[in-house]
């Protein structure tokens, strides 16, 4: 089955060209990207940098075997590749379901490991 593109990058955004140089290639990005969650308190929505999780107000006190006394979201993060805040659910915070990035422009598609660490995942 052949695919087919009609998506061509711009000339700035071109690999070799001098804008996309200063800015920096696509291998720079998985280089930056943060492995780590780290936990935030007292920060605002416009504060958090990426990969920042702030535990929303109750859900310390959640337990996952009684799920009809957890709140439906447990924390907000902001996703480690653009930022955007977005609201994840126990599940997503024990790995168990993926989490994905709320932005139209970020192809975000992870699972937090451990409860302490980011594993990418593959778009397909």
């Amino acid at each position: 089955m052949n695919v087919r593109r009609n998506w061509r990058p711009s000339k700035e955004n071109r690999r070799g060209s001098p804008t996309a140089q200063a800015k920096g290639s696509a291998g720079d990005a998985k280089l930056s990207r943060p492995c780590q969650l780290r936990h935030v308190e007292g920060l605002k929505l416009s504060e958090l940098a990426p990969g920042d999780l702030l535990l929303l107000d109750g859900a310390e006190s959640s337990s996952p075997t009684e799920p009809d006394d957890a709140p439906v979201f447990l924390a907000v993060l902001s996703c480690p590749l653009c930022g955007a805040p977005t609201l994840i659910t126990l599940a997503q915070y024990s790995g168990t379901m993926p989490v994905m990035c709320r932005s139209e422009r970020c192809p975000g598609l992870y699972r937090i490991l451990d409860e302490a660490r980011f594993d990418y995942l593959p778009l397909i």
